[in-house]
């Protein structure tokens, strides 16, 4: 049988007579019991309906739990929330950080322009307009494979730090629910999530890979890592059979030059790392991950605050 509240002394007419009941959880439908925080769905919706502030009820909520209590955990109980928080905190790093650093490299069209800038200076005749504007594209032009080489070394770099964290992060979930050794790779990895499930069966599994072969191929440099680049992933790799190499890649040749990456890619990582984690959660720690974003204490106190002070 469901719990009965007495909510008497809270009464949800012109709450604003009373404003210090707003500050009881009891109001909102909260009540602590045993150190969790067990909230009674209908009573919270008649006092968010009280103040007018229906709209910042989550769908899934209203539609899905009426009538119902539940048992809040914490934010810091979900893995999946953790992880997407982590992969968050990289994506904003790129898009506030790294990505505009590279934008102020200089790119060929900055090159030619800064050179037919310099050059007009103090010209006496317009025969002199079309040598400098010759020039300038020369300059430009020699400027294309340097430009390349600098955007490709960058976005390198970066591919390695994602990686990096990503081992980290999964890590540190893994070992909370019973991963124990004290070496890690990709091969680990798979061999723990098989212990439950094919990792075939995650959303973006290849991809993951695909990220761990780009960085296992920058961190060696042998040829051993490259032909498993090539063979898998060929369109990420400089080779002969594509026609985007005019010879065979050998061990102790600089990675950076073999591998092809772009912005697309960098900017496409971020999700699919999110959703191999959130499925990955879903389907082997039988987390509520569609959910997991406004079933915890921290978005209920966040929420009652935020209606409080609107």
């Amino acid at each position: 049988m469901a719990k009965k509240y007495n909510y008497s002394e809270y009464p949800t007419k012109n709450p604003w007579l009373k404003p210090d009941l707003l500050y009881a959880a009891e109001y909102w439908g909260l009540h602590m019991i045993e150190n969790m925080i067990e909230v009674d769905v209908d009573r919270y919706l008649v006092a968010c309906k009280s103040l007018g502030q229906s709209s910042l009820l989550c769908d899934s909520l209203a539609s899905n739990y009426k009538g119902k209590f539940i048992m809040l955990p914490k934010v810091s109980s979900y893995h999946c929330l953790y992880l997407k928080g982590e992969i968050k905190k990289l994506q904003n790093d790129w898009f506030d950080e790294y990505k505009p650093a590279f934008n102020k490299i200089k790119n060929p069209t900055d090159v030619g322009e800064d050179y037919r800038f310099n050059a007009v200076q103090g010209i006496v005749c317009m025969e002199d307009c079309d040598e400098i504007n010759t020039e300038a594209t020369l300059a430009a032009i020699k400027r294309i494979p340097d430009y390349r080489r600098l955007l490709n070394e960058l976005y390198c770099m970066f591919i390695n730090r994602v990686c990096v964290e990503f081992d980290r992060i999964i890590l540190t979930t893994i070992s909370k629910v019973g991963y124990n050794s004290d070496n890690f790779d990709m091969g680990k990895l798979e061999e723990f999530v098989k212990k439950k499930l094919p990792f075939e069966a995650l959303t973006n599994y290849d991809d993951i890979r695909l990220l761990h072969r780009i960085n296992n191929f920058l961190k060696h440099n042998s040829v051993s890592a490259y032909n498993t680049l090539k063979e898998n992933h060929r369109n990420y790799v400089r080779c002969k059979d594509n026609d985007t190499a005019k010879i065979e890649y050998q061990n102790g040749m600089y990675a950076l030059y073999w591998i092809i990456l772009d912005e697309d890619y960098i900017e496409s990582v971020f999700t699919k790392l999110i959703d191999f984690c959130d499925d990955f959660c879903h389907k082997y720690l039988n987390e509520d991950v569609a959910n997991a974003y406004w079933m915890n204490e921290e978005y209920f106190t966040n929420k009652i605050e935020e209606m409080i002070h609107d």
